[in-house]
Protein backbone atom coordinates (compact mmCIF):
# COMPACT_ATOMS: atom_id res chain seq x y z
CA UNK A 1 0.00 0.00 0.00
CA UNK A 2 0.81 3.46 0.03
CA UNK A 3 2.52 5.71 3.01
CA UNK A 4 -0.42 8.46 1.95
CA UNK A 5 -3.10 5.89 2.21
CA UNK A 6 -1.95 3.17 4.57
CA UNK A 7 -5.15 1.39 5.04
CA UNK A 8 -7.05 1.69 1.91
CA UNK A 9 -8.45 -1.96 1.19
CA UNK A 10 -7.97 -1.06 -2.34
CA UNK A 11 -5.14 0.73 -4.75
CA UNK A 12 -7.97 3.32 -6.36
CA UNK A 13 -11.51 3.38 -6.48
CA UNK A 14 -13.46 4.27 -9.75
CA UNK A 15 -16.88 6.67 -9.22
CA UNK A 16 -18.73 8.94 -10.71
CA UNK A 17 -19.76 11.85 -9.75
CA UNK A 18 -23.22 13.66 -10.67
CA UNK A 19 -24.29 17.51 -9.74
CA UNK A 20 -26.35 16.25 -6.79
CA UNK A 21 -29.90 17.94 -7.82
CA UNK A 22 -29.22 15.87 -11.12
CA UNK A 23 -32.62 13.83 -11.58
CA UNK A 24 -31.73 9.95 -12.60
CA UNK A 25 -34.05 7.09 -12.34
CA UNK A 26 -31.72 5.01 -13.89
CA UNK A 27 -28.15 4.41 -15.71
CA UNK A 28 -29.70 4.95 -19.19
CA UNK A 29 -30.45 8.45 -18.09
CA UNK A 30 -26.74 9.69 -18.54
CA UNK A 31 -27.33 9.18 -22.54
CA UNK A 32 -27.26 12.75 -24.25
CA UNK A 33 -25.66 13.96 -20.72
CA UNK A 34 -21.89 15.82 -21.11
CA UNK A 35 -19.40 13.60 -19.38
CA UNK A 36 -16.19 14.48 -18.15
CA UNK A 37 -13.16 12.21 -18.53
CA UNK A 38 -8.98 11.38 -17.70
CA UNK A 39 -8.15 10.78 -20.82
CA UNK A 40 -8.63 8.21 -23.63
CA UNK A 41 -7.19 5.12 -22.45
CA UNK A 42 -7.15 5.34 -19.22
CA UNK A 43 -8.56 3.02 -16.63
CA UNK A 44 -10.83 4.53 -14.01
CA UNK A 45 -11.92 7.88 -16.87
CA UNK A 46 -12.08 5.58 -20.08
CA UNK A 47 -11.94 1.84 -19.85
CA UNK A 48 -13.94 1.22 -16.67
CA UNK A 49 -16.98 3.88 -17.88
CA UNK A 50 -16.68 1.45 -20.98
CA UNK A 51 -16.54 -1.92 -19.69
CA UNK A 52 -19.26 -1.04 -17.21
CA UNK A 53 -21.95 0.38 -19.46
CA UNK A 54 -20.95 -1.96 -22.41
CA UNK A 55 -21.97 -4.90 -19.80
CA UNK A 56 -25.03 -3.02 -18.84
CA UNK A 57 -26.41 -3.29 -22.30
CA UNK A 58 -26.53 0.62 -22.18
CA UNK A 59 -23.75 0.96 -25.05
CA UNK A 60 -23.91 -1.18 -28.14
CA UNK A 61 -21.38 -3.94 -28.40
CA UNK A 62 -18.27 -2.89 -29.74
CA UNK A 63 -17.64 -5.37 -32.35
CA UNK A 64 -18.25 -3.42 -35.58
CA UNK A 65 -15.30 -5.08 -37.66
CA UNK A 66 -15.08 -2.21 -40.36
CA UNK A 67 -13.88 -0.16 -37.33
CA UNK A 68 -11.15 -0.48 -34.86
CA UNK A 69 -11.42 -1.68 -31.60
CA UNK A 70 -10.49 2.24 -30.75
CA UNK A 71 -12.98 3.54 -33.15
CA UNK A 72 -15.46 1.23 -31.95
CA UNK A 73 -15.00 2.58 -28.41
CA UNK A 74 -15.14 6.25 -29.22
CA UNK A 75 -18.42 6.06 -31.84
CA UNK A 76 -20.42 4.46 -28.95
CA UNK A 77 -19.27 7.58 -26.57
CA UNK A 78 -19.92 9.67 -29.31
CA UNK A 79 -22.97 8.51 -29.64
CA UNK A 80 -23.89 8.36 -26.39
CA UNK A 81 -22.92 11.65 -24.60
CA UNK A 82 -23.66 14.67 -26.33
CA UNK A 83 -20.89 16.63 -25.39
CA UNK A 84 -17.49 15.44 -23.94
CA UNK A 85 -13.77 15.73 -22.53
CA UNK A 86 -11.25 12.47 -23.85
CA UNK A 87 -8.35 14.41 -24.35
CA UNK A 88 -5.02 12.16 -25.72
CA UNK A 89 -3.56 10.67 -28.68
CA UNK A 90 -6.46 8.81 -30.10
CA UNK A 91 -4.31 6.91 -32.59
CA UNK A 92 -0.78 6.70 -32.99
CA UNK A 93 -1.29 7.94 -36.84
CA UNK A 94 -1.34 11.74 -36.77
CA UNK A 95 -3.43 11.43 -39.84
CA UNK A 96 -5.42 9.05 -38.44
CA UNK A 97 -5.82 11.09 -34.67
CA UNK A 98 -6.94 13.88 -36.84
CA UNK A 99 -10.06 12.10 -38.67
CA UNK A 100 -11.33 10.66 -35.57
CA UNK A 101 -11.05 13.66 -33.51
CA UNK A 102 -12.89 15.39 -36.48
CA UNK A 103 -15.49 12.94 -36.69
CA UNK A 104 -16.34 12.67 -33.13
CA UNK A 105 -15.61 16.08 -32.13
CA UNK A 106 -18.06 16.64 -29.74
CA UNK A 107 -16.02 14.11 -27.35
CA UNK A 108 -13.52 17.48 -27.52
CA UNK A 109 -15.87 19.61 -27.25
CA UNK A 110 -15.84 20.30 -23.11
CA UNK A 111 -12.37 20.15 -23.02
CA UNK A 112 -10.39 23.59 -22.72
CA UNK A 113 -8.52 23.35 -25.89
CA UNK A 114 -11.05 21.68 -28.13
CA UNK A 115 -9.27 21.95 -30.88
CA UNK A 116 -6.29 20.30 -29.84
CA UNK A 117 -7.69 17.52 -27.44
CA UNK A 118 -4.96 16.72 -26.03
CA UNK A 119 -2.77 17.06 -22.53
CA UNK A 120 -2.00 19.72 -21.34
CA UNK A 121 -5.76 20.65 -20.67
CA UNK A 122 -7.35 21.79 -17.49
CA UNK A 123 -10.52 19.66 -17.90
CA UNK A 124 -8.01 15.97 -17.90
CA UNK A 125 -6.99 13.78 -15.40
CA UNK A 126 -8.65 13.07 -12.14
CA UNK A 127 -8.84 16.36 -10.84
CA UNK A 128 -9.20 17.91 -14.55
CA UNK A 129 -12.38 15.51 -15.32
CA UNK A 130 -13.79 17.28 -11.75
CA UNK A 131 -12.99 20.43 -12.77
CA UNK A 132 -15.16 19.80 -16.12
CA UNK A 133 -18.14 18.97 -13.86
CA UNK A 134 -17.84 21.83 -11.46
CA UNK A 135 -17.09 24.73 -13.61
CA UNK A 136 -16.49 23.25 -17.37
CA UNK A 137 -19.80 22.63 -18.44
CA UNK A 138 -19.90 18.50 -17.85
CA UNK A 139 -23.11 16.76 -16.00
CA UNK A 140 -20.86 13.90 -15.07
CA UNK A 141 -17.30 12.68 -14.19
CA UNK A 142 -15.54 9.56 -14.09
CA UNK A 143 -12.98 9.54 -11.68
CA UNK A 144 -10.93 8.96 -8.35
CA UNK A 145 -12.32 8.34 -4.85
CA UNK A 146 -8.95 10.12 -3.73
CA UNK A 147 -9.07 13.08 -5.72
CA UNK A 148 -12.61 13.87 -5.15
CA UNK A 149 -11.43 14.16 -1.57
CA UNK A 150 -8.43 15.92 -2.74
CA UNK A 151 -10.66 18.22 -5.23
CA UNK A 152 -12.96 19.12 -2.25
CA UNK A 153 -10.49 19.35 0.79
CA UNK A 154 -11.24 16.26 2.59
CA UNK A 155 -9.55 14.39 4.88
CA UNK A 156 -8.19 11.25 3.02
CA UNK A 157 -5.44 8.56 4.38
CA UNK A 158 -2.91 10.55 5.83
CA UNK A 159 -3.79 14.16 5.03
CA UNK A 160 -6.22 16.62 7.12
CA UNK A 161 -8.47 17.96 5.39
CA UNK A 162 -7.46 21.62 3.58
CA UNK A 163 -9.48 24.28 1.78
CA UNK A 164 -10.91 24.03 -1.29
CA UNK A 165 -13.00 26.45 -3.65
CA UNK A 166 -15.70 23.61 -4.41
CA UNK A 167 -18.77 22.61 -2.46
CA UNK A 168 -18.55 19.54 -1.73
CA UNK A 169 -23.16 19.55 -0.99
CA UNK A 170 -23.47 20.20 -4.82
CA UNK A 171 -22.58 17.00 -5.96
CA UNK A 172 -23.24 13.39 -5.42
CA UNK A 173 -21.49 9.79 -6.33
CA UNK A 174 -24.10 8.04 -8.54
CA UNK A 175 -24.06 4.35 -8.11
CA UNK A 176 -24.16 1.35 -10.85
CA UNK A 177 -27.84 0.71 -8.90
CA UNK A 178 -28.70 4.85 -10.35
CA UNK A 179 -28.64 5.60 -6.78
CA UNK A 180 -26.88 8.53 -4.78
CA UNK A 181 -24.56 9.05 -2.30
CA UNK A 182 -23.38 12.51 -1.18
CA UNK A 183 -19.56 12.80 -2.00
CA UNK A 184 -18.56 13.77 1.52
CA UNK A 185 -19.72 9.91 2.79
CA UNK A 186 -18.84 6.86 1.86
CA UNK A 187 -18.70 5.83 -1.66
CA UNK A 188 -20.45 3.91 -3.87
CA UNK A 189 -17.99 2.51 -6.09
CA UNK A 190 -17.99 1.35 -10.00
CA UNK A 191 -14.67 -0.68 -10.09
CA UNK A 192 -11.85 -0.59 -7.78
CA UNK A 193 -8.01 -1.80 -8.37
CA UNK A 194 -6.52 -4.46 -6.14
CA UNK A 195 -3.07 -3.18 -4.33
CA UNK A 196 -0.37 -5.17 -6.28
CA UNK A 197 0.58 -8.80 -4.66
CA UNK A 198 2.92 -11.28 -4.81
CA UNK A 199 1.67 -14.84 -6.26
CA UNK A 200 2.98 -18.73 -5.09
CA UNK A 201 1.92 -22.36 -5.69
CA UNK A 202 -0.15 -24.00 -3.65
CA UNK A 203 2.79 -26.18 -2.78
CA UNK A 204 3.86 -23.42 -0.48
CA UNK A 205 0.64 -22.58 1.27
CA UNK A 206 2.51 -23.31 4.74
CA UNK A 207 5.40 -21.12 3.92
CA UNK A 208 3.10 -18.15 3.11
CA UNK A 209 3.43 -16.52 6.51
CA UNK A 210 7.50 -16.71 6.58
CA UNK A 211 7.52 -15.42 2.84
CA UNK A 212 5.12 -12.40 4.41
CA UNK A 213 7.82 -11.84 6.85
CA UNK A 214 10.48 -12.12 4.80
CA UNK A 215 9.91 -9.05 2.56
CA UNK A 216 9.02 -7.05 5.36
CA UNK A 217 12.31 -7.01 6.13
CA UNK A 218 13.59 -6.72 2.68
CA UNK A 219 11.35 -3.66 2.24
CA UNK A 220 12.58 -2.09 5.42
CA UNK A 221 16.19 -2.77 4.53
CA UNK A 222 15.74 -2.02 0.84
CA UNK A 223 14.18 1.48 2.11
CA UNK A 224 17.12 2.10 4.64
CA UNK A 225 19.88 1.49 2.36
CA UNK A 226 17.97 3.21 -0.77
CA UNK A 227 18.49 0.00 -2.58
CA UNK A 228 17.39 -0.25 -6.40
CA UNK A 229 16.87 -3.73 -6.31
CA UNK A 230 13.70 -3.43 -4.03
CA UNK A 231 11.54 -1.60 -7.02
CA UNK A 232 13.12 -4.20 -9.36
CA UNK A 233 12.51 -7.01 -7.50
CA UNK A 234 9.96 -6.44 -5.09
CA UNK A 235 7.84 -3.69 -7.43
CA UNK A 236 7.73 -1.60 -3.79
CA UNK A 237 9.54 2.12 -3.38
CA UNK A 238 9.74 4.79 -0.96
CA UNK A 239 5.98 5.69 -1.06
CA UNK A 240 4.94 2.33 -0.23
CA UNK A 241 3.92 -0.43 2.63
CA UNK A 242 4.03 -3.88 2.82
CA UNK A 243 0.49 -5.37 4.26
CA UNK A 244 -0.95 -9.08 4.97
CA UNK A 245 -4.30 -9.42 2.47
CA UNK A 246 -5.00 -11.57 5.32
CA UNK A 247 -5.10 -14.39 2.54
CA UNK A 248 -4.48 -16.25 0.44
CA UNK A 249 -6.80 -15.43 -2.47
CA UNK A 250 -7.27 -17.26 -5.55
CA UNK A 251 -6.18 -14.94 -8.74
CA UNK A 252 -10.48 -14.14 -9.22
CA UNK A 253 -11.04 -14.15 -5.70
CA UNK A 254 -8.88 -10.85 -5.36
CA UNK A 255 -10.35 -9.27 -8.64
CA UNK A 256 -13.68 -10.11 -8.00
CA UNK A 257 -13.55 -9.14 -4.61
CA UNK A 258 -12.78 -5.29 -6.29
CA UNK A 259 -15.25 -5.59 -8.86
CA UNK A 260 -12.11 -5.53 -11.31
CA UNK A 261 -12.87 -9.38 -13.55
CA UNK A 262 -14.54 -7.39 -16.33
Amino acid sequence: RTKEEPDAEFRYEAVVVIHKDMEISNIDALRGLKSCHTGVGRNVGYKVPITKLTKMGILPPLNDTKLSPRENELKALSTFFSKSCIVGKWSPDKDINQRLKQQYSNLCQLCEFPDKCDYPDQNSGYEGALRCLAVGGGDVAFTKVIFVKKFFGMAYGSQPAAPSNYNADNFAYLCPDASKKPVNGEPCVWAARPWQGYMTTEQDQEQITALREAITKLNALGESSHADWISSVLALNNKTLTRDNKGPYTPHQYLTKAKYED
